[in-house]
């Protein structure tokens, strides 16, 4: 009986590991069905639009031919959409679909390093089968286990790196079957297409996976070893080969690239977060390498999201840091080319935002799911490398104990503290009252909780929040900024005011202070001090579209022309999307009699933003002023279209419908105007006028008076100023 037992452990089942590799992830993860969909969810606004269409063929149509937030990422819309087709609004069932995906991608894990210690290690996995089995099943639960994974799997908006990461180890796998499978010779070119259709699907499911093609690249370095056997033969047929086998992954992703870029170019540039220069660049790049290897390692204070630091002598250390394991890795590569292959995979995934996106606008756990893929794959192999030792006495029995003691410990552990940190996504409110305090100093986390709280209609906590940081931290200026914002939304503008004094006394460089305080004096008509506060602003951050833009309308404001031109042209230099720009310099070429240049701008401003009312109200006016009535009443009907309240549209459109004896539909357009703005006394009179002219005698004496009664009234106000 021992005997079979011992036999049984000895070569276990090959069923036996993905399965309890499937049942852990699982049970670890069981609280995230139970989550709701959460104000951060891009993925809910999604599913509510799938409603205005009604026929699959339509659906289809709208997902595979959109861009969402400078994306193409058709496949997991299409997941979401199979969703609400099953289980319409219910969040558990868009929650056990993230899941499935993800207990999938464990068990993929667990195959991939299966396939990579056996190609790694060749001599030792014939009669190590147990050893084999436990080091891959290890790596799978370390990266199926880790509390990093919570966010990917909680957040729904994740799902696009959950099905590219799954597409992705389908490619490497079968890539994999291509190079050394048992039947490669004969099916090479069949297991390689199907490598290239499982790598178009990641590309599909999310542009990061453009990057990825470079790990096929390392790859063939370690453990295929079919590039760089010989320094001498690096362009030799058998290398050029190999190579030439990555074009067709090479034009996917640059197809997607392409693709991302253009659609990239269509996003607010708000995302740009100018106020840190380099940091859009290479300072979260290098803060993301150390931060994602230090949470894998100390998983603790996770949060939904991270605060990106600016350039400083930390990331000095950090080039240093990375530089120094690099040159080193490569240094000793003969003799440990695992360790150069595997850093090079992380270096090469935590870029794909960089290399896609041109900049990291955020980090995230979301962001670490596949990069600790590396790490995962690392402990297995040296778990292997461990217990092979053990074996073989090298270390020794107790060793072998140790080992088989730490491991489960440190699986039971991760597994732990993400079955904690799935509770902190049951909710929108209380993510983000757990993301404030984790991280009080994050601006993102306590904005977001406003803003939630704001919205359940719960002002004074929303406020309280604002008002805490300040007490935490009175010394920070980001909270003052903040305060000031929440104010000024809530309309106490003084007090507001007196917050954005108080941050430029803390910081008198920052940008976003000068900005707000500049807006807020606009708003209180103080030009001149707004004038001065914009010029200091754009001394920090000069490139900047929106205060040029802003600048350029204070300025109007106080009668220089020439100098609002020029900075509103510097704006559409910085940023040629910028409709407001537009718009503006076309409000000074009509003033200035410029009609040919003002209809021009006016119509880039429609071009860039087709729903602008006030660009549609302006450049009618204008086509009235040049007689070209009918086009004029087009660009009426398109800014009350986009502006239901735009009382001034309403009442010059309905002059002119006024003016071609289209009475009826003139006293509709003028009763439409005082029902938004009670008070306009031209409007009053224009309806007045137009019912005298239908024998509505009485009803136009009623708005006549209403008129001349608004008109004293605002004499009387004339006289007391």
């Amino acid at each position: 009986m021992s005997l079979i037992i011992w036999q049984a452990l000895r070569r276990p089942p090959t069923w036996l590991a993905p399965c309890c590799i499937l049942s852990a992830s699982c049970i670890a993860f069981v609280p995230v069905l139970y989550n709701e969909f959460l104000d951060n969810d891009a993925s809910v606004n999604f599913v509510a639009s799938l409603n205005q269409y009604g026929l699959i063929s339509a659906k289809l149509k709208w997902i595979f031919s959109t861009l969402h937030s400078g994306y193409y990422q058709p496949l997991p819309w299409l997941t979401f959409a199979l969703d609400f087709i099953v289980w319409e609004l219910d969040p558990l069932g868009f929650h056990l679909t993230s899941l499935m995906i993800h207990t999938s991608n464990a068990v993929l894990v667990y195959f991939l390093a299966r396939q990579l210690l056996a190609v790694s290690f060749p001599n030792l996995i014939a009669s190590n089968e147990l050893a084999l089995q436990s080091a891959a099943g290890f790596a799978a639960l370390f990266f199926a286990l880790h509390p990093l994974r919570v966010e990917p799997v909680a957040w729904l908006s994740a799902r696009n790196d959950l099905l590219s990461v799954f597409f992705f180890l389908v490619t490497i796998l079968c890539y994999f079957r291509a190079a050394v499978g048992p039947d490669a010779d004969r099916y090479r070119l069949t297991w390689t297409l199907i490598a290239v259709f499982a790598y178009a699907l990641s590309l599909l499911s999310s542009p990061l996976a453009v990057a990825w093609v470079w790990v096929l690249v390392i790859i063939d370095f370690y453990p295929l070893r079919r590039l760089g056997k010989n320094s001498v033969r690096w362009f030799g047929p058998d290398t050029r080969r190999v190579l030439w086998e990555k074009y067709p992954f090479v034009a996917l992703a640059f197809a997607s690239w392409s693709m991302a870029y253009f659609a990239e170019q269509g996003v607010s540039h708000s995302f740009t977060n100018h106020d840190h220069g380099a940091v859009t660049g290479l300072a979260p790049f290098l803060y993301a390498v150390c931060f994602y290897f230090w949470k894998t390692l100390l998983p603790l204070f996770l949060s939904p999201t991270y605060e990106v630091p600016n350039w400083n002598w930390i990331c000095v250390i950090q080039v240093a840091l990375i530089l120094s394991i690099t040159l080193g890795l490569i240094f000793i590569r003969h003799r440990r080319p695992a360790g150069l292959a595997v850093w090079l995979c992380y270096l090469v995934m935590v870029s794909s935002p960089l290399i896609t996106q041109g900049t990291f606008r955020f980090l995230s756990d979301r962001n670490s799911y596949f990069p600790s893929l590396c790490w995962a794959l690392l402990a297995g192999a040296g778990l292997f490398c461990y217990v092979q030792s053990s074996l073989r006495r090298k270390i020794g029995h107790f060793g072998f104990i140790i080992v088989g003691i730490l491991g489960p410990l440190i699986l039971v552990t991760f597994g732990v503290l993400t079955w904690q940190q799935t509770f902190v996504w049951r909710d929108s409110e209380t993510l983000w009252r757990y993301a404030v305090a984790v991280a009080p100093g994050s601006r993102e986390a306590r904005r977001r909780l406003a803003d939630l709280l704001t919205d359940k209609l719960r002002d004074e906590e929303a406020m309280e929040v604002y008002l805490q940081a300040v007490k935490k931290d009175p010394k920070s200026a980001a909270a003052h900024i903040d305060l000031g914002a929440a104010l000024a939304q809530r309309a106490n503008l003084d007090e507001a005011v007196d917050y954005f004094r108080r941050a430029i006394r803390l910081d008198s460089t920052s940008a976003e202070a000068h900005t707000g305080l500049g807006n807020l004096l606009m708003k209180l008509g103080q030009f001149g001090n707004a004038i001065e506060h914009y010029r200091k602003a754009l001394e920090s951050n000069a490139a900047d579209a929106v205060v040029h833009v802003n600048l350029g309308i204070a300025l109007a404001a106080k009668g220089s022309l020439n100098e609002a031109v020029r900075h509103y042209q510097k704006a559409l230099h910085l940023d040629a999307s910028n409709a407001n720009a537009y718009l503006n310099l076309a409000n000074i070429f009509a003033a200035q009699g410029a009609l040919e240049n003002a209809i021009q701008n006016y119509r880039k401003a429609l071009r860039v933003r087709p729903g602008h009312a006030e660009a549609h109200f302006n450049l009618a006016n204008v086509l009235v002023g040049r007689g070209n009535f009918d086009e004029a009443t087009a660009h009426y009907r398109e800014a009350v279209k986009h502006k239901p309240d735009f009382a001034e549209a309403y009442y010059n459109f309905g002059r002119i419908l006024a003016a071609q004896g289209q009475l009826d539909q003139a006293i509709e357009l003028f009763r439409q105007a005082v029902g938004v703005r009670a008070d306009f006394a031209e409007a009053h009179a224009s309806l007045s006028q137009a019912l005298e002219e239908q024998g509505k005698k009485d009803d136009a004496v009623k708005h006549h008076q209403e008129a001349l009664r608004i008109m004293k009234s605002r004499q009387g106000s004339v006289r007391r100023r």
